[in-house]
């Protein structure tokens, strides 16, 4: 048994602001390749406004699509009432909700710090530190390689970079 349990968002929060639009097929392929890899808990989608969060204008067909492995818990974020009605008929049986003191709240990070860390990263971490997590990194590092060619840019994790420069 595992006493460390990684929950991933990446397939909502790393996906969301992403400006190319990613392909529905694309996201489910990462979230059943994470599933796979052994998560145990994957942030799915965003049950918001398509206006406000493009990206997760296809949640509903998201969760439709996916591939609910035993074991796995899928989750979803909601803003309000609309979007939890949107998450339950979605199949959806855990949700995250975000609220803000105030209308402008705003949050500050160290410089040159994201606030994220790619999946990845705290694997290649917590494995180094002979934490068991019942996750295969490789599986992982290939879930996050294959879903790369429908962003506009390089992945982020500092593992990737590494492992790329030390095939060079």
């Amino acid at each position: 048994m595992s006493l460390i349990t990684v929950y991933d968002v990446g397939p909502r929060d790393g996906l969301q602001n992403e400006a190319a639009p990613i392909a529905t097929a694309a996201k489910v392929a990462l979230i059943d390749r994470l599933s796979a890899a052994g998560l145990p808990a994957i942030e799915v989608a965003a049950f918001v406004s398509p206006r406000w969060v493009p990206q997760m204008a296809d949640a509903a067909e998201v969760c439709a699509a996916i591939a609910r492995r035993p074991g796995t818990r899928y989750a979803a974020l909601v803003p309000n009432a609309q979007g939890l009605e949107r998450a339950l008929a979605a199949g959806i049986t855990e949700v995250g909700v975000f609220a803000a003191a105030s209308e402008t709240f705003s949050r500050r990070y160290a410089p040159g710090a994201s606030g994220n860390l790619a999946t990845e990263d705290l694997l290649y971490l917590l494995h180094g530190l002979d934490l068991e997590t019942g996750i295969d990194p490789d599986a992982v590092l290939a879930a996050s390689t294959a879903l790369e060619p429908a962003l506009d840019h390089p992945l982020p994790s500092r593992y990737v970079q590494a492992r790329r420069a030390a095939r060079t």
